[in-house]
């Protein structure tokens, strides 16, 4: 049976009564990532209840520069900015390749009891590295004991976190080139052909009455199209449905048609609409602009300024099927060269 093992309480932090009040926090700053980069952080911050995942070389920094407070990613120290907040008081233990107490789960609780941290940092392993901290990483990703502790927990990832979903519920990503705080959610891309893997998501989504969801499935499956749900753990573990996106390739015209977009009620203003939308404009990007060329969607009314912020653009109404719609494109910008 594996060894079950408890972190400590954090240590408390003065002026901080609740788990939900800021310890960190970045309103808007630069941030210079390596190599000459810099890129805007805006809206970044850590509760003693945060789960987060730090994406990529710009993830890292914050928690090398900012965090931690160490020497910047180029070696050179970066002053703190002005518009970040870290609490005086604040302790953070970072676990990691050749990191002391990243040998077992066990000198990771022993380190973490001496210190009483109110921060845990991951370093993700790479795939060469320490053979040890593979096997400690494995161990305590998905323990009891990471679950049920009282403070944040910050795991620094190379990629899009969709594996860490489970584990962290936001991450600090990059987004139409700003590095923000975004909810971390796992997909199902095909669900209606997912099989097992679906099963759950797609029980949640028939179970909603309010958007005719049910209706969305089954004209999917008849036309052919693709049924693509985003899932969010609850605080007690168990998997809900945070987006449902319906879609599909018109060959023939070369345009990424969106039918149907639906976040839950009680997520809205949350940021997983925004989620959605950039899921889309990614997944158009992987192919050739001669496959796609535009993405398209016709919106309520209400929401035209939300898809505008992305860049759609709002073209005559008589092209929308229904009264209150509004036909909106985006021109693709393809990641993918065209064959010669």
């Amino acid at each position: 049976m594996a060894l079950q093992l408890s972190w400590p309480l954090p240590q408390p932090l003065e002026g901080v009564k609740s788990r939900k009040r800021h310890i960190f926090a970045v309103a808007s700053a630069q941030l210079h990532v390596g190599k000459g980069q810099v890129v805007t952080a805006s809206d970044l911050s850590l509760t003693l209840e945060s789960r987060i995942a730090a994406v990529g070389e710009a993830g890292s920094a914050v928690v090398t520069a900012w965090l931690l407070g160490a020497a910047g990613a180029e070696g050179e120290g970066q002053e703190p900015p002005s518009g970040m907040l870290r609490h005086g008081g604040l302790t953070v233990a970072c676990f990691g390749p050749g990191r002391l107490g990243s040998s077992s789960a066990v000198a990771m609780a022993t380190l973490l009891a001496e210190q009483r941290p109110q921060v845990v940092v991951l370093d993700e392993p790479r795939e060469a590295g320490d053979a040890a901290w593979k096997q400690t990483y494995a161990e305590v990703l998905h323990s009891e004991a990471l679950r049920a502790y009282r403070g944040a927990v910050v795991v620094c990832t190379a990629e899009e976190p969709r594996h860490l979903a489970q584990v962290c519920s936001e991450c600090w990503t990059v987004a139409g080139g700003v590095l923000c705080q975004e909810p971390c959610l796992e997909l199902i891309e095909d669900a209606l052909d997912a099989g097992a893997a679906a099963e759950g998501l797609m029980k949640k989504a028939l179970e909603i009455q309010s958007c005719h969801l049910a209706y969305w499935i089954d004209r999917s499956r008849k036309e052919g199209w693709t049924v693509t749900l985003f899932g969010k753990r609850g605080p007690d573990g168990s998997q809900e449905l945070a987006g449902f996106l319906c879609h599909h390739l018109i060959e023939r015209l070369g345009e990424f048609k969106v039918e149907f977009v639906f976040v839950p009620d009680w997520l809205r203003g949350g940021g997983y609409g925004k989620r959605l939308v950039r899921w889309v404009i990614d997944r158009a990007a992987h192919l050739p602009k001669s496959a796609c060329g535009w993405i398209s969607l016709s919106a309520v009314d209400e929401r035209v300024p939300f898809y505008e912020q992305f860049g759609f653009m709002d073209l005559d109404s008589c092209q929308s099927k229904s009264e209150g719609q509004t036909w909106m494109e985006l021109e693709n910008i393809s990641l993918v060269p065209e064959d010669e």
